[in-house]
């Protein structure tokens, strides 16, 4: 129920049922004329989750170490193509999960499509956690007594897998393929952006230059994260 397009106001919409999806009609279709499918954002397919304790009693305390691990495939990775009036109205190229590999001539400046990579993908996600707790009775007499203490460490190792990479081909100053047209009171050809297109050549009679940070990456798992606790029950 919530939008997880980082295109989407910025890095995603986290209230259910908040987001662009019917703002514009541009949205709902891609650069290709076909409406807009395929996995989405968060979306991945194989997972391995791995969960693992020991408990160690001895001189009456108790010794628990524990791990967690995950292993997961990469999330999609998406071209979208700014649209009409704004960096995040965009169309995805072709579909979901297509990334257009662009560079800029350097003696024209023009945008050049070197090629569209389908079902790309970014980098696998992996994490380790580990956890270590320790009890010990502080009375002879009532057992139920003791004192604990904990340590969480999730990332343990720090990993910093890439979860996405900016999607905007072009630079960020409102830079967006207009689609102006008079025929209408909208002034906009939503025809055209409807029913497919070639984005390149559109941009480069825009006059439109490349995103230096297209395809970059920009957003990370979590890093490292510990927390310790020290509890007493009775």
């Amino acid at each position: 129920m919530t939008d997880t397009d980082v295109t989407d106001g910025n890095g995603g919409r986290h209230n259910a049922n908040n987001n662009r999806s019917f703002d514009l009609p541009e949205m709902q279709y891609t650069t290709s004329g076909k409406v807009m499918d395929g996995p989405l954002s968060t979306d991945r397919p194989n997972v391995l989750t791995m969960v693992g304790y020991y408990k160690l009693k001895w001189w009456g305390m108790e010794t628990t170490f524990g791990a967690n691990q995950i292993v997961a495939q990469g999330t999609p990775k998406s071209t979208c193509v700014p649209v009409i009036d704004s960096t995040s109205s965009c169309q995805y190229w072709g579909q979901r999960g297509d990334f257009a590999n662009i560079h800029r001539d350097s003696a024209t400046g023009d945008l050049v499509l070197d090629s569209v990579t389908t079902g790309a993908r970014m980098p696998k996600y992996v994490e380790t956690d580990f956890n270590f707790g320790h009890q010990f009775r502080v009375s002879k007499n009532n057992e139920a007594m003791r004192l604990g203490v904990e340590w969480n460490v999730l990332n343990i190792f720090n990993n910093a897998s890439v979860l996405s990479v900016n999607p905007n081909p072009f630079a960020q100053t409102n830079e967006w393929l207009s689609f102006p047209s008079a025929a209408n009171a909208a002034g906009y050809d939503f025809l055209t952006a409807l029913n497919g297109y070639d984005p390149i050549a559109r941009a480069n009679t825009q006059g439109l230059t490349l995103n230096s940070q297209y395809s970059l990456p920009f957003l990370y798992q979590n890093r490292r994260t510990m927390r310790m606790a020290l509890r007493f029950t009775f």
